[in-house]
């Protein structure tokens, strides 16, 4: 699922807060280079930032506010970004999140190649898979 859909023209969240330190990098005549070096952080990283392609970190947003007097701009976009960025039906899940005292996570698991003939189960782990019967 595309959360960060900019297709239609309008502003999104995510695309307010780069285009906010774009402006804010250019009304101070800096590179991404010098202002990724001002802030401590890989050219790139700012750079993705501008173009919506990722968010900032907090640490990041922290540095930007200070670095250009913001007084807490970036930080705020940041969470605006973070909570738009969260579909309605994963909502009660996420604000449920701070309370929980285990975060569990399950996967599946799959062999490759291990039903491509009828005895590999069987060889491979015993009685444990039930047999099916054949039609006929």
């Amino acid at each position: 699922m595309e959360l960060n859909n900019d297709e239609d023209g309008k502003a999104t969240p995510r695309t307010l807060l780069g285009r906010r330190l774009r402006r804010m990098r250019g009304d101070s005549g800096l590179s991404l280079r010098a202002l990724a070096e001002q802030v401590g952080y890989p050219h790139s990283y700012p750079g993705r930032v501008e173009l919506g392609d990722q968010l900032p970190s907090e640490a990041l947003a922290l540095a930007l506010d200070a670095y250009f007097g913001t007084s807490g701009l970036f930080v705020d976009l940041l969470e605006l970004a973070q909570d738009t960025s969260i579909p309605d039906y994963g909502r009660a899940v996420v604000s449920s999140e701070e309370q929980a005292t285990r975060i569990q996570v399950f996967n599946s698991s799959l062999i490759p190649g291990l039903c491509k003939q009828r005895t590999t189960p069987v060889r491979s782990f015993g009685k444990h898979v039930p047999r099916t019967r054949r039609s006929g």
